[in-house]
């Protein structure tokens, strides 16, 4: 009776530890896969983001971006960073920040527009004026597609710029505040399968979201690694 007792809790204690072992691996290979995806150096990094232009001196972001703030933060909190969050005119064009996350596009975030100006020059923002229509509508370019804005979906952008393994730099934007969140969002969802596609590499490709059904099921739409300009980038495509 009590060698059945002693032989039951030590299965019980196997089991519990088995468990735990397993959902430790799994936990910590998941880590590593966004450890590698993110491929920041050292346990510092800097998340900027774009601010209200009729708010510019105080710092007051928009609404909608702290929607994207909050999945990245979540994201990041197991890796335990030191991460500081900094509107982006507080912080010099000359400052080095070997780990940063840019969080808005080139019309609301002057930081994201020079890296996009120095490593992706064919991207583009566009403005044209439809036939017999007094308003212009507006949209991207990048290489020779072109993404004008439209009441059904939108093209949001997802950027990683890694230069001699010794600075990085990801980009999440869309047209609007709602796309950049699906940029993120995005992100959060599919790193895993993102680094089984670039593993540590830079990149650079879009998502489309169809407004009808909202920013969580954006999905893939076109890579344009191609069109990055980085001295001795490799690019690995599975």
């Amino acid at each position: 009776m009590i060698t059945a007792i002693i032989a039951g809790i030590i299965s019980s204690i196997i089991a519990i530890f088995i468990i735990n072992l397993y959902s430790f691996s799994v936990k910590n290979f998941s880590h590593w896969r966004l450890k590698r995806i993110l491929s920041f150096n050292g346990n510092k990094c800097l998340i900027s983001g774009p601010v209200n232009f009729k708010l510019h001196e105080a710092g007051v972001i928009f609404p909608r971006t702290s929607f994207s703030f909050a999945y990245i933060l979540n994201l990041l909190f197991p890796l335990k960073l030191e991460v500081n969050l900094i509107p982006y005119h507080k912080i010099s064009e000359y400052d080095y920040y070997p780990s940063e996350i840019c969080i808005g596009g080139p019309i609301a975030h002057k930081r994201a527009k020079n890296y996009i100006k120095k490593y992706l020059p064919t991207f583009v923002r566009l403005s044209e004026t439809i036939k017999n229509d007094t308003q212009k509508k507006h949209g991207f370019k990048i290489g020779n597609d072109e993404f004008l804005d439209n009441p059904e979906s939108e093209i949001s952008f997802l950027i990683k710029i890694r230069i001699n393994q010794k600075t990085t730099t990801h980009l999440f934007f869309g047209r609007t505040d709602e796309g950049t969140v699906a940029s993120v969002h995005y992100f959060c969802e599919n790193y895993k399968s993102i680094y089984k596609k670039y593993k540590k590499s830079s990149y650079c490709f879009a998502i489309m979201t169809e407004k009808a059904f909202g920013y969580k099921y954006a999905k893939f739409y076109k890579d344009y690694t191609n069109e990055l300009r980085i001295e001795n980038i490799t690019v690995q495509l599975r």
